[in-house]
């Protein structure tokens, strides 16, 4: 319908209403085919404010009333379908909802729906309320939420859990084979062996967790769920693991929504908690338990060549939790998912950054299913925001890192080296709480060093079936 596509000098293109005569066509040949009452929906741009795009805000209210009699349903989605899935980097949760509002002020017999982001049900009714659409459309938040119709129904907002707009639910990652699992509601695409997976009868069993973070909140909370006598232990005084860390730059608002909730839900559960309390095999095994759960995480991978006494490298971690010690020149050393989140995050602060990575691209275990593309915008239109991939690390000094692509060897001037170069599971460490008495699990990091996703899995799959 753009005349930016449309080029056509026919009864089909030219003016708005021969450019709407095709799909018109089709969706009344779909009436004639299944009946008049068979409702249709129509998705599109509401607005397209690209340099190239050709389609605004009036075009979508002329669509609306020449719509009429042909379509039920028009649904205002973004110009760009990555951008319709949105992630953290944008701090508006539902930025689109303006198109469906400028639809309304058509007065069309059609109805409007939005998208994009409307998981808030206070949200949703306003929108409702404010004669802004007529329907909220939703994907993602009921792939989080199967059951959210019947907590809206029992007054029970705020047991719904927040998506983190990771589209994990689109693909699992890059690498991966082409699977759809959910961050946040490990009950994902298992619905239907649940049966077979989770035991009808239980007996009570007393359980001990260690560790705090996802994987030990969630095997903490489905223990406890199928009745059993649950204590998680946490050395610090609070819980949330590394998710407090990851949570601390603005744009994973996303994944802040969550860990608060997630930890909400565990404070307000019938889990014992023992907050800083650092808990040792000796303590475990006085207690008696008949499950020991280790989910004790995971340490920062530092190879040799960055243990040196320089003041200048530090973990992600570190420089998260003391950011006034990082300077203005940052190289940051790994360009995964963590590597690059921390580069964009100090580059926002006003340091110049330069991630090294060895790999040929950027974040390869992410998804390209929007999430990739929408990140890789955000960096593109940086400033001071250097990438060097193909690059491993020769030394490192008090002014730098000496680095060499493919034979080309350079230095990289830094007054901070921020080393994002995984995490080392604690396997050794965790093994210690099993005892030979006790059922001993661990799951999570200190397993293998993972996803949220995966640490999530783990949990549910352990604290159900036990």
């Amino acid at each position: 319908m753009s005349t930016e596509t449309n080029k056509r000098t026919d009864e089909f293109g030219g003016c708005l209403e021969n450019r709407c005569r095709y799909p018109f066509y089709v969706c009344d040949e779909i009436k004639k085919a299944c009946g008049k009452d068979f409702i249709i929906e129509m998705s599109i741009t509401g607005e397209d404010p690209t340099e190239e795009g050709r389609w605004t805000l009036e075009d979508t209210q002329k669509f609306m009333k020449l719509a009429e009699g042909h379509i039920d349903i028009v649904q205002l989605r973004c110009w760009e379908i990555d951008h319709s899935s949105i992630i953290g980097y944008e701090p508006n949760p539902r930025p689109y909802a303006y198109m469906a509002a400028a639809a309304k002020k058509a007065n069309s017999r059609v109805l409007v729906s939005t998208t994009n982001g409307f998981l808030d049900p206070d949200a949703s009714e306003k929108t409702i309320e404010n004669n802004e659409s007529d329907l909220i459309g939703m994907a993602r938040g009921w792939i989080c939420n199967p059951d959210l119709p019947q907590k809206l129904l029992d007054g029970k907002a705020d047991e719904i859990v927040p998506c983190i707009r990771c589209n994990k639910c689109l693909l699992a990652s890059n690498d991966a084979a082409p699977v759809s699992v959910c961050s946040v509601n490990p009950r994902f695409c298992l619905e239907d062996r649940l049966d077979k997976m989770i035991p009808k009868e239980f007996r009570k069993k007393r359980v001990a967790v260690i560790g705090g973070g996802p994987a030990g909140m969630e095997a903490a909370l489905s223990a406890a769920e199928h009745g059993h006598d649950v204590t998680l232990y946490e050395k610090s005084e609070s819980l949330g693991g590394l998710l407090k860390i990851a949570t601390i730059a603005d744009f994973k608002w996303p994944l802040k929504d969550f860990t608060e909730y997630l930890i909400k839900k565990t404070l307000n559960s019938k889990v014992k908690l023992k907050l800083n309390t650092l808990a040792t095999p000796e303590m475990i095994q006085n207690e008696d338990y008949d499950v020991v759960i280790a989910a004790i995480g995971a340490e920062p991978s530092i190879p040799s060549a960055f243990k040196t006494n320089n003041q200048n490298v530090m973990t992600a971690a570190e420089a998260y939790l003391h950011p006034e010690k990082v300077g203005k020149k940052v190289a940051v050393v790994g360009g995964g998912e963590v590597g690059v989140e921390t580069a964009l995050y100090f580059n926002g602060l006003g340091s110049e950054t330069t991630i090294i990575e060895m790999q040929e691209m950027l974040m390869p275990q992410t998804s390209f299913e929007h999430y990739y593309y929408m990140i890789e915008c955000e960096w593109e239109q940086r400033e001071n925001f250097n990438i060097m991939v193909n690059t491993s690390v020769c030394s490192v000094s008090e002014n730098g890192v000496e680095c060499d692509t493919k034979g080309d060897k350079r230095f990289v001037e830094a007054d901070t080296i921020i080393l994002c170069l995984g995490y080392k599971a604690k396997v050794e460490d965790a093994f210690k709480f099993g005892n030979g008495k006790a059922e001993f699990y661990h799951i999570g990091d200190c397993l293998k060093a993972r996803s949220l996703q995966t640490a999530m899995r783990e949990g549910f799959s352990i604290g159900s079936t036990i």
